[in-house]
């Protein structure tokens, strides 16, 4: 056929032209293409269950997005604000929505027992995830919330330990506080440097906390309980509560422990003049390790003097220490993103985020032993030596809660600043208390 004569004939010729013409220099080289690139990496979606989206994006989301840019975040939020109040959502609200990961401990330990988390130890094993590099009471602590199971995982733990003044020790010829001591033992030792001195008042103790906050702390350490465990019913009128309770406010009231106004603050000035360890007016302050920041930029930003201090283990209860791991992380079953959910809990607990959380979240210490040991000088072990707070979920409802919340520090409130007696005011708060519980229960809702 003509046209394949053709084809056999002239395509000899035409290769053999092309490469005298090349060699000739009379045809140019072809162009450089571009190096072939790898296709982009797909994007990927992950939905995390948090507290709102501003705060994940503070404590986690902008490093995550640093080293993780084809990987999305959307939050699901836990709580939402109303009437200038923020209330917690339902957890079966939250579920509806589908999340891949879920946080903290009351969504993790429902879940949990609902069978609906990924059991991490599978995960562990496929990826050689050394979980010796977690502090041992961190994962205890993990364990213990979900029933013994690996089905979540924190990048921090939160805690306090006893900052004390050295130069006012010192000057008292008062032997340094041990580390570990009881309540009543810290109790006697602040009383004993709680005085006047050339008209300005030396507190023995001061506390991170609010007073209230502090006095239920206070009532823990000494073994009380508010509430019944085996049924919800109020104790604020039995004799160990009362006995307890009115020991925290005599403290208060001595200047054994500070007591702030109550009015709010309004200036620097103000915040200054109440920070009492700070500006050496108070021998020990229980504190997280957010005060390390406070204490080394004091002396530039208000001129008093830098405090020399030192650091020991917190007071210690029969209730457990502050050592508490809450920033809990599990993947739940029916996640369609799971490696990229495992990926993300990998990278929190790694240690690109335990060198941001002295930043993003100071008043937390990272679970990762190789993480800082020391700040300012001053090394971590008082932080990390205790046992694990045991996670107490409540059996309250969220909203009964709330309420018990409100009363007691409203009722603590008047019997600290001396608007009601201690008797009168328990008694009112068991009272209040008791009518709340019977209307929250299942028989008062029937009717």
């Amino acid at each position: 056929m003509p046209t394949k004569f053709a084809f056999r004939q002239t395509f000899p010729i035409a290769a053999i032209l092309a490469a005298m013409l090349l060699a000739a220099g009379c045809v140019s080289k072809p162009p450089d293409l571009p190096p072939q690139q790898s296709p982009e990496p797909a994007r990927k979606t992950l939905k995390i269950a948090y507290f709102n989206e501003q705060s994940f994006t503070k404590e986690y989301g902008n490093t995550f997005k640093k080293f993780n840019p084809n990987v999305d975040i959307e939050i699901i939020p836990m709580v939402q604000t109303s009437g200038g109040k923020t209330v917690f959502l339902e957890n079966a609200a939250i579920l509806e929505k589908k999340p891949d990961i879920v946080y903290g401990p009351t969504l993790i330990t429902d879940t949990n027992k609902a069978g609906k988390l990924v059991d991490l130890s599978g995960l562990v094993k496929q990826d050689n995830f050394d979980l010796g590099q977690f502090a041992e009471n961190a994962l205890e602590a993990i364990r213990d919330t979900t029933d013994g199971r690996l089905v979540a995982l924190s990048p921090s733990f939160q805690t306090a330990a006893l900052f004390y003044n050295k130069k006012i020790f010192d000057r008292l010829g008062l032997p340094y506080p041990a580390g570990g001591m009881s309540w009543q033992s810290m109790m006697s030792l602040a009383k004993s440097i709680s005085r006047d001195e050339g008209g300005k008042r030396l507190y023995g103790l001061q506390n991170y906390s609010t007073p209230t906050s502090f006095a239920s702390s206070y009532i823990a350490g000494m073994g009380v309980s508010m509430y019944s465990s085996n049924q919800p019913e109020a104790k604020f009128t039995s004799d160990a509560f009362q006995t307890a309770f009115g020991e925290a406010v005599n403290a208060f009231r001595s200047g054994a422990f500070y007591l702030p106004p109550e009015e709010p603050v309004k200036t620097k000035e103000d915040s200054l003049s109440r920070s009492k360890f700070i500006i050496g007016e108070a021998a020990m302050m229980i504190s997280t390790p957010s005060l390390f920041a406070a204490l080394r930029e004091a002396p530039g930003v208000s001129g008093v003097p830098a405090v020399d201090y030192d650091i020991v283990v917190e007071p210690v209860s029969p209730s457990g220490s502050s050592f508490l791991v809450a920033d809990l992380f599990g993947i739940m079953k029916d996640s369609p993103n799971m490696q990229v959910a495992w990926e993300f809990l990998k990278f929190v607990t790694g240690q690109e985020m335990a060198a941001e959380l002295i930043k993003t979240k100071p008043g937390v210490l990272s679970i990762r032993k190789d993480a800082i040991t020391a700040i300012d000088g001053h090394k971590l072990d008082p932080f990390y030596a205790k046992k694990p707070k045991p996670i107490s979920i409540s059996t309250l409802s969220p909203e009964l809660a709330r309420k018990l919340n409100d009363m007691v520090t409203e009722e603590f409130t008047h019997m600290l600043y001396e608007r009601k007696s201690v008797t009168d005011g328990l008694k009112q708060l068991q009272q209040r208390a008791q009518i709340a519980i019977h209307e929250d229960s299942p028989a008062a809702k029937s009717k």
